[in-house]
């Protein structure tokens, strides 16, 4: 409205219906500069797709055992859907003799398996700088959970994932980026999924060469796309749609 550089990037926009929707279809084109970072986000709302910013960062090289499972909490899940989750992937951790770590936000809905987990000399915290999370991963071989930023971690750390999907799709998304990720649902055990992940070979994260220009030439087309006209049509909008009396 004030005619300032807009760019609205790297989120995902979730699949709005009715009048919100109708109105961010038509805010987005007055914008100037907007990009959703997963497919679907992208091609819900017509706008440009740059994959994920996440992508960017490069994770330092540990050489560790890889003998740990890193178990995650899923975003908005109920406190029964992550329960759900936890004893499936301790179910595989003893199956695969493996260490259980958790590391997510909402570690409180697992505070019941705290005792087993520290009886199979498991980790149990809610948050780590992305440093220590890395380091941390590098001793996984396994991540079990509905955590797209862990993940997405995981992948960079070239650890495969056992991912339960989320209302927004954005873990979809994720999983049609790399073998090493498995979209799962609640139906039943993990125990083959997760053998057949354990036994992929290594692959390495998705291609980012370009990734970082994209970014750079789409902020620059942000810098230069406000202007007079601009900000009227947007006043215009809100006006019309009753945002702004």
């Amino acid at each position: 409205m004030l005619g300032k550089s807009t760019a609205v990037v790297n989120g995902t926009i979730p699949s709005y219906d009715a009048e919100r929707g109708t109105f961010l279809r038509d805010l987005f084109p007055l914008t100037g500069a907007v990009a959703g970072r997963d497919r679907f986000s992208a091609e819900a709302y017509g706008v440009r797709y740059i994959p994920d910013a996440g992508l960017l960062y490069q994770p330092p090289r540990f050489d560790e055992q890889r003998n740990a499972c890193l178990i995650t909490t899923g975003a908005r899940n109920s406190v029964e859907d992550d329960r759900d989750i936890c004893v499936k992937a301790l179910a595989v951790c003893k199956e695969q003799r493996l260490r259980p770590i958790v590391l997510t936000r909402a570690s409180s809905h697992f505070s019941d398996f705290v005792p087993e987990i520290r009886r199979m000399n498991g980790i149990f915290a809610e948050t780590a700088s992305l440093p220590v999370a890395a380091e941390t991963l590098s001793q996984c071989s396994l991540h079990i959970g509905g955590r797209y930023h862990m993940a997405m971690l995981s992948l960079l750390c070239g650890v495969p994932s056992l991912l339960f999907d989320v209302k927004t799709g954005k873990n979809k998304w994720l999983s049609e980026l790399s073998p090493l990720i498995r979209l799962v649902d609640g139906d039943g055990p993990l125990s083959q999924a997760a053998a057949e992940m354990l036994s992929q070979p290594k692959h390495e994260p998705p291609s980012r060469r370009d990734l970082a220009a994209e970014y750079a030439n789409f902020m620059e087309e942000a810098c230069r796309s406000a202007g007079g006209e601009q900000a009227t049509a947007v006043q215009a909008l809100l006006n019309r749609t009753g945002v702004i009396a």
